[in-house]
């Protein structure tokens, strides 16, 4: 019963940012924004670097921190594959019913060195995949009594801290599009883990007791193939449960009851929203259609989507007709909203509070795709490019960058940031970077 307690009050301090873990994709309160501990602000393969290994594993999944653990999934292919298929890149498909081994990894904070690493799954592949996606998309989540692991068709998976298979749970096999894979990474809220499974053949959102596996609830949704991630948007009236798709939604996380949705207009969902107190910023990527950014009013209720022609009502602030983003997802933060491109190496900024523009694609130094999706602190946004190139941005309406911290590796996975560190993780190694104090800038 004390460790009960003990450990109830210690999940309660890690409702911010602010703590010594880092438990899901952008972070607790899934913002992206860090306050309340110093993080570092510069490094490159010389300075500020703590220790790097090789990675252990393929997978674009993000970094997670509890404590002094880290924990990152993978996958591997049997020799003869790993040596067809080249690193990230398009031409090569990993087919159905390839051998594939799926892991859950453990490395100490402090060094870097391996504590574990358990298979999740290995057998014959439920799906094929784009040589872009090697079966470890999604980031895991811990409560700090589990590790939660999603691997698309095959399975959600629990672990202790210490590696020992709890429970596991088959969410279904089924059909995405384009050899794409899966990439909707779990989501958990006050002992709740809940899982947005968009497919071509069913696609539902489901709340599952996390400690247990247990179904609390589930609804069906009537989308096609998805892979951002679901958010609670805690604004100032309640907190929210929010997904995207070709119809952006909010539910009741408690019952999964629908408070609002709003039709996106076409386009691709790949990325997550972003939340303040009084709205929400949801966007997707033009594909045919599409291509658009809206802002959500805190309170919305009922079918909110906007007739021809509008650009506001009851429950949309504002919508951008170009505001549209791909797998970098936004960032709000002072006032503005921030948009990276995949592709391009360019960087919009919005008024959060109009829509209007500051900046719109503006090519940043060295840069060439963003697919990492970027974080603020004390002032200045950050992003890393597919290079490993961090980009550093005053924060505001007029762009100037004013730092690059390079690396030589490719990235898209988030950085994952307890105090004084961050954990980096690259096609070809891990990084773990600590803070020193530096004032340097990149020259216009």
């Amino acid at each position: 019963m004390k460790f009960s307690l003990l450990l109830f009050l210690d999940l309660l301090t890690v409702g911010s940012v602010s703590g010594q873990h880092w438990t899901q994709f952008r972070g607790q309160d899934q913002t992206g924004i860090i306050e309340g501990f110093k993080i570092p602000t510069e490094w490159n393969l010389e300075d500020n670097l703590k220790w790097t290994i090789p990675s252990p594993a393929m997978g674009w999944s993000s970094p997670i921190v509890w404590g002094d653990q880290i924990f990152i999934t993978g996958s591997s292919l049997l020799t003869e594959e790993m040596k067809k298929r080249n690193r990230g890149g398009g031409e090569y498909r990993t087919p159905l019913g390839i051998h594939v081994k799926l892991e859950v990894i453990c490395l100490d904070k402090k060094t870097g060195a391996i504590e574990w690493r358990k298979t999740a799954y290995e057998g014959p592949s439920k799906v094929a995949t784009h040589g872009g996606s090697p079966y470890s998309t999604e980031t895991p989540v811990t409560d700090g009594v589990h590790v939660y692991a999603y691997f698309g068709t095959m399975g959600l998976h629990a672990f202790t801290l210490d590696g020992e298979l709890v429970w596991q749970k088959d969410l279904g096999v089924f059909e995405m599009d384009g050899e794409w894979g899966t990439g909707t990474s779990p989501m958990i809220h006050e002992g709740v883990l809940f899982m947005q499974v968009d497919n071509l053949d069913f696609s539902s959102l489901i709340a599952l007791e996390a400690l247990s596996g247990k179904e609390k609830w589930k609804v069906n949704r009537d989308e096609g193939p998805n892979r951002g991630t679901p958010m609670i948007w805690r604004n100032r009236l309640r907190s929210e449960l929010v997904t995207q798709g070709a119809i952006a939604r909010s539910y009741n996380p408690e019952n999964g009851e629908l408070y609002w949705q709003i039709n996106m207009a076409g386009g691709r969902s790949s990325s997550t929203a972003v939340g303040e107190q009084d709205r929400l910023i949801i966007a997707n990527e033009k594909r045919g259609a599409g291509g658009f950014m809206f802002s959500i009013r805190a309170g919305a209720s009922g079918d909110i989507s906007l007739a021809e022609g509008q650009t506001s009502n009851d429950g949309v602030e504002w919508k951008n007709p170009n505001g549209g983003i791909a797998m970098s997802s936004p960032l709000i933060y002072e006032g503005c909203v921030y948009a990276f491109e995949r592709r391009t190496g360019m960087v919009s900024c919005y008024d959060a509070k109009t829509g209007d523009v500051n900046y719109y694609r503006k090519h940043l130094k060295k840069a060439r795709e963003f697919w990492s999706t970027p974080w603020a602190y004390e002032g200045h946004i950050y992003c890393i490019d597919g290079n490993g190139i961090t980009h550093v941005l005053e924060s505001g309406p007029i762009l100037n960058e004013v730092r690059l911290n390079e690396l030589d590796d490719k990235i898209w996975a988030m950085p994952a940031f307890t105090p004084g560190s961050l954990i980096l993780r690259g096609a070809e190694n891990l990084y773990s970077i600590e803070s020193k104090d530096s004032d340097s800038l990149l020259s216009n």
